[in-house]
């Protein structure tokens, strides 16, 4: 797998066109448009009730973003688990309609998950109606926030949303195409808990922002990709795991994409799915192989960007404790802007 550390190092998570952009728009007042309820405490850094007389702060999650063409998007039926240091969680709801949601929070780094059962609508009259629209969670979740007391922190997700077309653009901030990779997983080994995949197949989709850069790879002229706000799907699961509990864990990994011109005028496809902090987590690793087709060069030898296809090797290791893995073969395709 190529890895582009230094390339990394270029692209910073705050270069993603982001749905947090937009949504940190408004000052809210504490509890507006939330409901709390208490699972073994409140959600303090400390693990401290919410009726202590402590100092507290606030996490805010405004709900409406208005797009640089003017579409105005809406989450509904949101839910957070917010968790402290201790292990305690709270419940945050947000009412029905809601603009903006807050919650009171003591001092400390708050884990903030966004439950299942969300929504999004987008208005194209200025907000006279509303029509659902598909969306992926595109960012880590749970994610860390930083409270401090008498202070409001802002908590935003990042989504990618889907076009009638099948291209999926991040539709806040500045606007910004970007990709998709489809695939058909075929595993031939999967021990611990993905052991019922084994010798069948699953469909996947793997979505992406950012664009494509020329980048040298061990002095090889080469084609790369970081992206920071992405999400994986899974089509065709039976089991459920993969589609359920794995796919949802893994948004918002960091993806690097890598196709590098090889001296014998092959070009390599290899990349990685991972995240960002800890490798704790599920990780997946795909490649190298070669391109069926390979792309046509710049006058420097470099790839230009295009649609391509190659049958590759993959290894999913989860990181749990039964050490469960899935490695086989991955035919992967990608079609610039859905086409």
């Amino acid at each position: 797998m190529y890895a582009p550390s230094t390339l990394r190092d270029l692209v910073s998570s705050g270069s993603s066109t982001l749905l947090a952009a937009a949504l940190a728009l408004a000052a809210l007042t504490t509890g507006a448009g939330c409901a709390l309820s208490e699972a073994g405490g409140d959600a303090g850094g400390d693990g401290s009730a919410a009726g202590d007389a402590l100092a507290t702060g606030r996490i805010e999650m405004p709900l409406v973003a208005i797009d640089e063409d003017g579409a105005v998007y809406r989450l509904d039926d949101i839910s957070l688990q917010l968790t402290g240091s201790t292990g305690s969680s709270v419940f945050v709801a947000a009412a029905t309609d809601a603009t903006s949601l807050a919650a009171p929070a003591h001092p400390g780094v708050v884990s903030v998950r966004l439950l299942q059962g969300w929504s999004m609508q987008r208005s194209l009259d200025g907000g006279a109606s509303f029509s659902p629209i598909g969306a992926v969670v595109a960012s880590l979740n749970p994610a860390s926030v930083s409270v401090f007391a008498n202070t409001s922190s802002a908590l935003a997700f990042d989504f990618l949303v889907r076009e009638a077309s099948g291209t999926v653009n991040v539709r806040f901030a500045a606007r910004k195409t970007t990709g998709q990779m489809n695939g058909v997983m075929y595993p031939q080994q999967a021990p611990g808990a993905l052991a019922p995949y084994r010798h069948g197949q699953l469909s996947l989709s793997l979505f992406f922002s950012g664009s494509f850069i020329p980048f040298p790879q061990e002095g090889l002229p080469s084609l790369s990709l970081v992206s920071y706000t992405t999400a994986l799907e899974f089509a065709d699961d039976a089991f459920g795991v993969m589609s359920e509990q794995v796919a949802p864990q893994m948004s918002g990994y960091t993806l690097v994409l890598d196709v590098v011109s090889k001296v014998d005028g092959t070009q390599e496809l290899g990349g990685s799915f991972t995240h960002n902090f800890t490798s704790y987590e599920p990780i997946l690793t795909f490649g190298p192989a070669p391109l069926h087709q390979p792309l046509a060069s710049d006058e420097q030898g470099y790839p230009i960007a295009g649609a391509m296809a190659a049958q590759l090797p993959f290894t999913l290791e989860l990181n749990d404790e039964e050490g469960s893995m899935m490695s086989g073969v991955l035919n992967l395709q990608y079609a610039p802007n859905g086409s």
